[in-house]
């Protein structure tokens, strides 16, 4: 399964769009956080040089898309794609709220299956939120130990060390 994601897409879904560094913040959180069991994940950005970039990060292929006078640089990428990896024969999840990007993605292939960015934004928010609501639950076990209870857990800490030295 191949999943070509509309990147610039999906981070105006999150709110993200604004920040500084936001796609840096999408690949963060597609690699680390957000695992998608996919043969191969495009990430498309609308690019803002003259060139394409490229970069690739375990099953992640990173795309920074020629942007010139056209505003769908990114759609035009994820098409040709899509277009690549139906000709290989892949099953292919595009993610993304563009109504017109899904009608000619399924003008290409008809079989291919569309998430809407808005669903994927919203798993990630909780995601998110788990996650910082269990580092609240640990810090504030961390801040509530006794001198004793730290000492019993730096003994213990040691004796392991020692054990493996």
């Amino acid at each position: 399964m191949v999943y070509i994601i509309d990147a610039n897409n999906l981070v105006g879904q999150m709110g993200i769009i604004n920040q500084k560094n936001f796609d840096k913040i999408l690949i963060d959180i597609i690699s680390y956080k957000y695992r998608i069991k996919a043969e191969k994940i495009f990430l498309i950005f609308d690019g803002i040089q003259n060139h394409e970039e490229r970069y690739i990060f375990e099953n992640i292929n990173i795309i920074y898309a020629v942007y010139n006078d056209l505003k769908q640089a990114a759609d035009r990428k994820i098409l040709e794609i899509i277009n690549f990896q139906t000709y290989k024969k892949k099953d292919i999840v595009l993610i993304t709220n563009d109504i017109e990007l899904q009608e000619e993605a399924k003008n290409i292939n008809s079989k291919i299956k569309i998430i809407r960015a808005s669903i994927i934004a919203e798993q990630i928010q909780n995601i998110l939120k788990k996650e910082e609501k269990t580092k609240e639950v640990l810090d504030e076990k961390i801040n509530h130990l006794t001198k004793k209870e730290i000492e019993e857990i730096n003994n213990d800490l040691l004796c392991d060390f020692l054990k493996r030295s």
